[in-house]
């Protein structure tokens, strides 16, 4: 919390993510509280494998996404995959993308239940000035997907989603 004082209220609890490289991400929940509030949290062995998502990106009009960053990310309003490095691609000329996700952060989208594939905007931004996209497409960065979520898939699986990219309403 930032701020000069405590607000008035109190959290009803709070939701721990931990997550280490060689190590399965975890997720607990604790009492709430704004004052010593302690945890202990076991972080066990990696997982092995993976599970990968995979799929085509549209744009709305249909035509495909040819290189459009994207990640995976939770599903909102959960938001425990911001603890785990990105999950990250590029749509190539059809517009595909494929994406493999460590079992060891499966905690992490199985406690918020769904997932989504964005346009990676931090990506986007990052691009020069000039390039072309800025001109045709200058809200892409703030673009979202339809469908806005996915199932999590069961271990060690393919899954396939394909996707339009839904720009926002100017």
């Amino acid at each position: 919390w930032t701020g000069s004082r405590l607000p008035d209220w109190s959290p009803a609890g709070l939701v721990i993510v931990a997550f280490a490289e060689g190590r399965t991400s975890r997720v607990i929940e604790t009492e709430g509280g704004w004052y010593d509030q302690r945890a202990t949290i076991r972080l066990d062995p990696a997982r092995t494998g993976v599970f990968v998502l995979h799929g085509t990106m549209r744009h709305g009009s249909g035509t495909i996404a040819a290189g459009i960053p994207v990640r995976v990310g939770a599903a909102p309003p959960w938001n425990g995959d911001s603890a785990l490095p990105p999950l990250r691609a590029t749509t190539d000329a059809d517009g595909a993308w494929r994406i493999e996700v460590p079992e060891s952060y499966r905690p992490v989208f199985a406690y918020g239940r769904r997932m989504r594939l964005e346009v990676d905007g931090e990506r986007l931004d990052a691009q020069p000035r000039q390039a072309m996209w800025r001109n045709r497409y200058p809200d892409l960065p703030r673009a979202t997907t339809d469908p806005e979520s996915l199932d999590v898939p069961p271990p060690g699986s393919t899954t396939r989603h394909d996707v339009k990219i839904v720009l926002p309403r100017s």
